[in-house]
């Protein structure tokens, strides 16, 4: 049986690590010792003051909300100790949600329902354009409604889209609040509040394969048998035009379709 060694580091490596390290986190950080302290703290405000500057972009809700002092702190612990999955700049913003969530800061109890909603504009603008090859019509009732991949559906405790300097909430609302972003067909982004029956709309449609519009909604009248079964019909099918109309679902396709790819 033979064993993958891994390379060892070359010295250049080791350097390049050590450099990194101490501008990342100096206090716990060796120094460099044939580098002037003054220059390593030069580079060092170079490399933080441009993370800081992406990351206020990216979150200006948050940046405004916050105390200035929290911010920062929030920022540099950030470059201090989390370690990207990915070089690219712009994706930062993503990386510092997973920081968020993956370390449970969330003081004050919004804050990452807050950093989830502002990164959703640019993760969808990153995001690669939607596959049409399996559109074949516009009949998202008789047909199957093709939901658009480019929507980030959420479902928070706290109302992050109302969120202000002039609005902070101390306490979860009682009831969810069902936020959709999405990409329009001219690469704008919008967002709305949606109501229950809609996000289970919404949901259905993600995992949806083989079901028409109608039989979708039909299964949802049995799932709220709170509501006639009527009014679910009637207002579900036109809820499913509006998003057809607002390029949330793109089109319909048939199951022949589906299943001759």
């Amino acid at each position: 049986m033979y064993s993958l060694k891994l390379p060892e580091l070359t010295s250049l490596q080791q350097q390049q690590l050590a450099f990194a390290a101490c501008i990342r986190d100096p206090i716990n950080s060796p120094a460099i010792h044939d580098v002037a302290a003054d220059r390593m703290a030069l580079y060092r405000e170079l490399f933080y003051n441009n993370i800081l500057d992406t990351l206020s972009s990216a979150f200006p809700v948050l940046h405004q909300v916050l105390e200035e002092k929290h911010w920062q702190q929030l920022c540099q612990q950030f470059f201090a100790r989390h370690h990207s999955s990915t070089p690219c700049l712009s994706r930062l913003s993503g990386e510092f949600v997973d920081y968020l969530q993956g370390n449970q800061i969330n003081n004050p109890g919004w804050l990452i329902e807050l950093a989830q909603w502002e990164w959703a504009e640019l993760d969808l603008f990153l995001a690669a354009d939607a596959d049409l090859s399996l559109i074949t019509g516009d009949d998202v009732i008789n047909e199957i409604p093709v939901l658009s991949p480019l929507i980030r559906l959420h479902h928070f405790d706290y109302p992050v889209h109302r969120i202000c300097k002039d609005f902070i909430p101390e306490i979860p609302d009682q009831q969810k609040n069902s936020l959709l972003a999405w990409r329009k067909a001219d690469d704008s982004t919008g967002f709305m509040q949606v109501n229950a029956l809609s996000a289970d709309l919404l949901t259905r449609l993600q995992s949806n394969q083989q079901h028409t519009g109608q039989q979708l909604l039909a299964m949802m009248t049995e799932a709220h048998r709170e509501f006639e079964p009527a009014m679910i019909m009637q207002g579900g099918s036109e809820i499913l035009h509006a998003f057809h109309d607002a390029n949330i679902v793109l089109g319909s396709r048939t199951l022949f379709n589906k299943d001759k790819n």
